[in-house]
């Protein structure tokens, strides 16, 4: 049966050890079942900005594993320009067992090898030269893939229902471009009014789907390649010549490796 328990504390009344646990287990519940069948990614916070030499990551919240990860404090880390690439990544640690509880761990490093999806979660990739600084601002959706002294958060993973999604700024901004084109296409203007009514949160799945309705087919399924094929929709739409109108009608489409 379905049931809400919560402590009264009152004057005069013994403090039960049931009720600390209530409290204990509360939330814990709460985050376990409200993120249970997500795929790994952050599930907010987490924004970077780099200032002499120091990368700083926001607080924030992974969920990793069907865990929810929190990070309550900001985390700096040296980060000097040096012209390569590099990745941020949250590595997770095994579970260490302390005197009453359970300690899940995940620490923050700067590498140069691509991150490893079974023990780590790319948190943005970037390549900064000297004497640069390294900027989190977009110009437009096709400057997220700016490979020098940009953030690059196209392969960042969202937590979302089933499986990993966009960054849900990136959505944001391809929605909000399209629908400024005045775009004619039912599919372009539905979803993209579908980002924006859930704040750029959409499921991977949606946004393949949309894809495919537009003619267009992703070989390759990471979020690169899903983002070039977004990307390709947005470049045709600025087109919008006859060959493509051309396209749509005889039901060809466009594939993207």
């Amino acid at each position: 049966m379905f049931q809400y328990i919560y402590p009264r504390f009152q004057s005069g009344r013994i403090l039960r050890t049931g009720m600390l646990e209530q409290l204990r287990d509360y939330p814990k519940d709460y985050l376990e079942l409200m993120y249970s069948g997500y795929g790994n990614g952050i599930i907010t916070g987490c924004g970077i900005s780099w200032e002499m030499g120091k990368l700083s990551v926001e607080p924030g919240m992974i969920c990793y594993g069907g865990r929810p990860y929190v990070m309550k404090r900001r985390q700096t880390l040296d980060c000097k320009a040096e012209d390569k690439r590099r990745y941020l990544v949250a590595a997770f640690l095994e579970d260490v067992e302390e005197p009453g509880q359970s300690v899940g761990r995940g620490r923050l490093v700067l590498s140069e090898v691509v991150p490893d999806p079974s023990c780590e979660l790319e948190i943005c990739r970037f390549r900064l030269q000297e004497g640069a600084r390294l900027r989190t601002h977009y110009e437009n959706f096709a400057d997220y893939a700016t490979e020098y002294d940009t953030v690059n958060v196209i392969h960042t993973p969202y937590a979302a229902e089933g499986e990993s999604t966009l960054h849900p700024g990136l959505l944001i901004r391809y929605a909000e471009e399209l629908l400024e084109k005045g775009p004619e296409n039912p599919y372009d203007i539905n979803f993209s009014m579908n980002i924006l009514a859930g704040n750029g949160r959409l499921a991977m799945r949606c946004v393949k789907r949309y894809l495919k309705a537009r003619g267009v087919e992703v070989k390759n399924s990471s979020n690169k390649g899903v983002y070039d094929g977004l990307l390709h929709v947005l470049k045709q739409q600025s087109g919008r010549t006859e060959d493509c109108g051309e396209g749509r009608r005889k039901g060809r489409g466009v594939m993207l490796v």
